[in-house]
C-alpha cells in the first residue's frame, strides 16, 4: 500500500501507522480509549456519568471488534455507515488525533 493510503494516529505519544481497513480504526480507537481510562478515566468513579458511559462505549467497540473477527475480516470494511460515524464521535471524545503528515 502506497504511503498516501496509510493513516497515521497518536495514541499515548506513540505514533500509529495503518491502512483504512475498519478493523485496524477499531483497533486504534481501542487503543485511544484504553490510553483514555489509565490518564482522564482513573480519575472519575466507575459509577459516574462519563464512567458508565465509557463502559458502554467500550462494550459498544468490543462487541464490533468481535463481529470483524466473527466475519473472519481484517482487512475489509465491514462497518455500516452510522457505526463509523458514531466511532469517529467516540474517537473524539476519548481524545483521539489523527496525525497530518
Amino acid at each position: 500500500m502506497s504511503e498516501k493510503r496509510k493513516l497515521h494516529y497518536d495514541v499515548g505519544q506513540v505514533d500509529i501507522e495503518i491502512n483504512h481497513s475498519h478493523m485496524n480504526r477499531l483497533r486504534v480507537l481501542q487503543m485511544t480509549m484504553e490510553n483514555w481510562q489509565h490518564n482522564e478515566g482513573a480519575k472519575l468513579p466507575l459509577d459516574s456519568r462519563m464512567g458508565r458511559m465509557f463502559e458502554a462505549d467500550s462494550h459498544k467497540v468490543n462487541e464490533l471488534m468481535e463481529q470483524g473477527k466473527e466475519m473472519g475480516i481484517d482487512n475489509e470494511n465491514f462497518l455500516l455507515k452510522e457505526e463509523m460515524i458514531d466511532m469517529n464521535i467516540l474517537f473524539k471524545t476519548y481524545g483521539g488525533e489523527r496525525k497530518t503528515n
